[in-house]
């Protein structure tokens, strides 16, 4: 079983690790989620499948708290009222999502009350995959500024990780990692490896986050994950004036797709490349187009 699946199931408390494990060891490598719900067995969602381990009980409320106060290394109740957005990023740079009865104060989300769910997103680096794309990026001379494309769960994510990765070989990069997904930051080190030039801002929304760095870090380079908002185009836009190059993900099944959105109207001429991702029965295919309409198949 791969270290970082294990890593994973390691969230869980006793009683549930050992039915996570009775799982083939090939199933539990292709785990790319675990999915916790009061009242259903524990499910392991695999590439192209779920698998529910066998025998399985249903899990109670009981069995989330307890699985929550394991993966944040404390207290159930002081984690739930510290996620506010719905996620905390655990040991490893696993994503822990929550959802249940919320806390709300002046309109927002504040914490929980209670859990009804819980998803543990298995955090898993892909050396190579960027190897291609980024060849073809230099290729074409100094960094474009790079969007990358693609409908949830098709591993934008993980392509931005490896890209960070390759380009702060040569770079200065600063990652706005919000959600702490990129990165993983843990006591201030990546729990995943985004490379020896990388700056990490973890835990402010993406657009604070960008216009930190830029005063603090003097990047090259500014990586930010899922672009969704005006604040978020605002903070592009002020980065690539001041001569920052960009490599960004959003949520979209194309180029047209993310055009379409008012919202990112202001990028559209500022992207030069675009990287849509394709998944086919469970395979992740990669294209990269340049805007201007020359369009290339990399990967």
């Amino acid at each position: 079983m791969p270290q970082r699946t294990r890593q994973a199931i390691g969230l869980l408390p006793a009683p549930l690790r050992q039915t996570a494990l009775r799982l083939p060891d090939k199933q539990m490598a292709a785990a790319e989620e675990l999915r916790l719900r009061v009242g259903q067995p524990l499910v392991v969602q695999l590439d192209r499948t779920d698998a529910v381990p066998e025998p399985s009980s249903l899990l109670s409320a009981q069995d989330l708290a307890d699985t929550l106060t394991q993966a944040a290394q404390g207290s159930a109740h002081t984690a739930m009222e510290q996620t506010r957005h719905g996620f905390f990023t655990a040991e490893g740079g696993h994503r822990v999502g929550l959802a249940g009865a919320a806390l709300v104060k002046g309109g927002e989300i504040s914490g929980f009350r209670e859990l009804s769910s819980l998803c543990i997103r298995v955090a898993r680096p892909a050396p190579g995959i960027a190897d291609s794309l980024c060849e073809g990026l230099w290729r074409y001379g100094p960094l474009p500024n790079v969007l990358i494309l693609s409908p949830p769960g098709h591993g934008k994510t993980t392509l931005l990780r490896e890209m960070v990765r390759r380009i702060s070989h040569t770079r200065t990069v600063a990652l706005a990692d919000e959600r702490g997904e990129v990165a993983g930051l843990v006591r201030g080190r990546p729990s995943m490896d985004v490379g020896a030039r990388t700056d990490v801002l973890s835990g402010a929304p993406k657009a604070a986050a960008a216009l930190c760095l830029l005063r603090a870090m003097t990047p090259q380079v500014l990586a930010m994950d899922e672009i969704t908002d005006p604040d978020d185009v605002n903070a592009l836009l002020t980065c690539v004036g001041c001569g920052v190059s960009l490599i960004c993900t959003a949520h979209a099944a194309h180029f047209g797709d993310f055009a379409s959105r008012p919202v990112n109207r202001p990028l559209l001429d500022l992207f030069e490349r675009v990287i849509v991702i394709n998944r086919r029965e469970g395979v992740r295919h990669y294209a990269m187009e340049c805007l201007s309409g020359n369009a290339e198949r990399v990967c």
